[in-house]
């Protein structure tokens, strides 16, 4: 075995031990005090994330030794409430997501707009539902609704998030080996078909995009007066199809990134502005991505993708914090009969929680919705007695 997969290998035990030990000692004791404070619960996840994340870049950027080559506008600290609409190369760029953010300091404010059915993963699902991750069931009508209730939660508690969404729908690659079925094609083919049917731009190195989504967040962001849009458009060198090949491979060599910020009153309010808006953005990422593999780059000013002391610093902070955690994590497996109840039940809790409830403000209400329903024909029966017991006295 060669020393890129036994580095590879031995981050993921790494990554998925830490992810186990924050999610059951850190993560599941802290909605004691959701229901108290909701916003204080949100940036006490932040942080365990954020941390946990920034080990993710370590180990791109610094481990791996990826190139990561920024263009366009730079990501402001001051910016805490973003919509970043991108392409979708693959199923693999969840990972790569986090180098931005890392440089304006709000790794821990990354949410994803995803599919309802990855809730449902052990482990990598527990963590994206305590990350309030908006879950999408694909049904518009309970969509809609459930865009709306999660944006004013945010907006009205003006609490920090980074929204991540597709507009494409779905990645434009598929995994490693489905390729070779036409996949690929077919969704490009498709794609195309509708762009000619209606007389839109046709694009080759995007899908499609679907705008209903974006309008729906950004209806319910507004109240927000510091929401931003960052337009992003990325690209690797190397692209990876799996996570196995990123382990063994260290793949991809480099990440491009051309990022343009963007105003509200520059999308417009209604659905159609939106829409509009939304087809012109992806035409430009066309152009920017037929740009980069003719040129080798976007077309846009480039920026150092290199760290400065303060991140230097957070990462030191990071290493050392989860470090320690795990070695604590692995003595008090060991040592303590407690602890090892604890961890398994925390984990079979996790599980049963993001299968049977849709967030983590629903628990409590489901809860109380299945005792009604148990209590229901309890209550009827000591009606019935009531009533009749009355009908005897008269």
């Amino acid at each position: 075995m060669d020393l890129v997969k036994m580095r590879g290998y031995a981050f993921v035990a790494f990554f998925a031990f830490a992810a186990w030990t924050s999610l059951t000692l850190f993560v599941i004791p802290s909605y004691i005090f959701r229901g108290w404070n909701r916003s204080l619960h949100r940036r006490w996840i932040a942080f365990c994330f954020g941390t946990y994340w920034e080990i993710c870049v370590f180990w791109f950027e610094k481990v791996n030794g990826m190139d990561i080559k920024f263009t366009g506008d730079r990501p402001r600290g001051e910016d805490d409430c973003v919509v970043v609409v991108t392409n979708h190369p693959t199923e693999m760029d969840m990972p790569f997501f986090w180098l931005l953010p890392f440089r304006a300091g709000h790794t821990g404010h990354v949410k994803f707009v995803t599919k309802a059915a990855v809730r449902n993963v052990p482990l990598l699902g527990w963590g994206i539902n305590a990350c309030d991750y908006l879950f999408l069931a694909r049904n518009w009508e309970k969509d809609q609704a459930h865009i709306a209730k999660s944006m004013d939660s945010f907006s009205s508690n003006e609490d920090p998030c980074w929204w991540v969404l597709f507009p494409e729908g779905t990645d434009f690659n598929s995994p490693k080996g489905v390729e070779l079925k036409g996949k690929p094609e077919k969704k490009l083919k498709d794609s195309q078909a509708f762009q000619r049917e209606r007389n839109l731009p046709i694009l080759s190195k995007v899908l499609q995009p679907k705008s209903r989504g974006l309008y729906a967040m950004l209806r319910g962001l507004r109240a927000n007066p510091r929401t931003i849009i960052y337009d992003y458009t990325f690209m690797y060198d190397g692209t990876p199809r799996s996570p196995m090949e990123i382990v063994r491979s260290g793949r991809p060599n480099a990440v491009h990134i051309h990022m343009k910020r963007v105003t509200l009153d520059h999308v417009g309010t209604t659905e159609e502005e939106v829409k509009e808006w939304t087809n012109r953005c992806f035409a430009e990422k066309d152009r920017q991505l037929t740009h980069l593999a003719e040129k080798g780059c976007f077309d846009g000013e480039s920026y150092s993708s290199e760290w400065s002391l303060v991140e230097w610093a957070k990462l030191s902070f990071s290493a050392v914090m989860w470090n320690l955690l795990i070695l604590v994590a692995i003595r008090t497996i060991f040592t303590s009969y407690i602890f090892r109840s604890w961890f398994v039940v925390a984990s079979i809790g996790m599980q049963l929680w993001v299968v049977f409830f849709s967030g983590p403000d629903a628990i409590g209400s489901k809860l109380l919705s299945q005792m009604a329903i148990a209590i229901e024909p309890l209550l009827d029966q000591a009606s019935e007695a009531v009533m009749k017991a009355r009908a005897k006295t008269h």
